[in-house]
């Protein structure tokens, strides 16, 4: 999956702000990739412009890395970040980071700093003091709920104690023309002196727009989000194309009630989970391509015609 690649693309824009101005001023921009995926994040980079730059990425799952090598063609460091020498992540201008949600999502037990999943962030967080070469900017995002989290506090803590200005937002992809509802945190840290470009910001305890971006009129959404069939397939009425993508009859009849079911013509979508495909509500929207108004009477009865 590739994350929110317009909203991290706007927010690595504002995030370089007024530190680089010209990019004549760096010819190299050095980037480590913490919690690479399949590279997002290093995608949104390159849409905002700042090429060149030389990217180091770490993560731990094989079948995300071998993606993001048919992605951008390099190999990522498929090592665990809590015993990573902090010599591998030293010297570099920007940190990408995107850990664990797991920790921190409403839909989970929420065990913050007593997940496993979290002790590779603690460990990153407590290597602030120790790093030689400390990055002079840092992205980071993480599901709605990482805002409330002691690791959010205890890495704030570390940012400001180490001499760096940081702003909070929270951006939805349906802010950004994009039907699709999903609410994520965004934290951008730089190094003082260095300014934001708008540091008025600076006193919002979170922030839930771009500034002076085309997306945004003042604080609102300047636009309605797209409807769906402009991300569909070019000839996406061809049955075909989606036969292998069908829910069963069964599953519909006994559980077609519970799906939050959208169209082509639909302009918002649910957000999606690590349980879509296993399981019938709160994981994701599906989408009817037949007649709605006989579908849904079907489910409702029971059965499909």
């Amino acid at each position: 999956r590739v994350r929110g690649r317009l909203d991290n693309c706007q927010l690595n824009k504002l995030m370089i702000g007024r530190s680089f101005g010209s990019m004549t001023q760096i010819q190299t921009l050095k980037v480590l990739e913490l919690y690479s995926g399949l590279g997002g994040l290093r995608l949104s980079l390159s849409k905002a412009g700042f090429e060149p730059f030389h990217i180091k990425a770490f993560d731990v799952n094989p079948l995300a890395n071998s993606v993001y090598k048919h992605n951008f063609g390099e190999e990522v460091n498929c090592k665990d970040l809590c015993t990573t020498p902090l010599r591998e992540i030293e010297d570099h201008d920007l940190w990408l980071m995107s850990p664990p949600c797991q920790p921190y999502t409403r839909q989970g037990k929420q065990k913050d700093l007593e997940d496993p999943r979290a002790r590779s962030l603690l460990r990153l967080i407590q290597s602030f003091s120790s790093l030689k070469n400390p990055p002079n900017y840092l992205l980071l995002e993480n599901v709605k709920g990482f805002e409330v989290s002691e690791s959010r506090n205890r890495l704030i803590d570390a940012l400001l104690s180490n001499g760096y200005r940081y702003q909070e937002f929270e951006l939805s992809p349906n802010q950004f023309r994009i039907p699709n509802s999903r609410l994520r945190y965004f934290l951008l840290a730089k190094k003082s002196p260095m300014e934001f470009l708008y540091p008025e910001l600076n006193s919002r305890s979170m922030i839930g727009f771009i500034p002076d971006s085309e997306f945004f009129s003042g604080e609102s959404p300047k636009y309605s989000p797209a409807l769906i069939e402009h991300f569909l397939e070019p000839d996406f009425t061809d049955e075909s194309l989606f036969e292998k993508f069908k829910i069963p009859t069964k599953i519909l009849a006994k559980s077609g009630r519970l799906f939050d079911i959208v169209f082509p013509y639909s302009d918002r979508s649910c957000c999606f989970t690590k349980s879509y495909c296993r399981y019938t509500e709160g994981t994701g929207s599906v989408l009817q391509m037949g007649d709605s108004v006989f579908f849904l009477c079907n489910c409702l009865m029971g059965s499909i015609i």
